[in-house]
């Protein structure tokens, strides 16, 4: 039940500005990954629908093909593949399947008979808000070579040199340390 409510929070946080919507969680039936999803509309009907979620974790593409193993074609329209951040291949191989899907970046594609249709594709802000600073390998490696050798003057060709790692990615980790002050 704990995915649910991390799933449950995905979705209010992706879809949370759409006027009249409802989400509400299926927890008290058992089952984990499913939800109704309620969108009141300016009349007395009112749309109404159950969802069900694939977890494809970070959102790579090869979390996404697991995911989606076995799923017919076409792609059942009640299903979402929920994840992290969807990368651009994953992405890809999710709009080939005509797939519904939600990302805590802000990326979303649900198109739900009879009449929900939702596309979003999160902005570089959205990104970046999203994101978090995390501790890669390289990161490591600069982090250590710098704080051991103390340092007065970054030179990156002598950082990749005796880390292993690339020019670019010396630099890129830099970027990320200033970004994260």
């Amino acid at each position: 039940m704990r995915a649910n409510r991390k799933f449950h929070g995905i979705l209010l946080d992706v879809l949370g500005n759409l006027p009249g919507l409802d989400i509400v969680s299926l927890e008290e039936s058992g089952v984990a990954d499913h939800f109704i999803l309620r969108v009141a509309s300016a009349g007395t009907d009112e749309f109404s629908c159950e969802l069900a979620i694939l977890w494809a974790r970070d959102g790579w593409p090869s979390e996404v093909r697991a995911a989606i193993a076995g799923i017919p074609d076409p792609w059942p329209p009640h299903l979402i593949v929920l994840a992290r951040s969807l990368s651009p291949g994953a992405l890809d191989l999710l709009r080939k399947r005509g797939a519904n899907w939600v990302d805590e970046a802000g990326n979303v594609r649900l198109r739900i008979p009879p009449g929900l249709i939702v596309l979003k594709v999160a902005g570089a802000e959205d990104c970046k808000r999203k994101s978090g600073f995390s501790w890669s390998s390289s990161g490591i490696a600069v982090a250590e070579f710098v704080l051991s050798r103390r340092v007065s003057r970054i030179d990156l060709k002598d950082i990749a040199d005796k880390t292993g790692w690339s020019i670019p990615q010396m630099s890129n980790v830099l970027r990320a340390f200033d970004e994260k002050e």
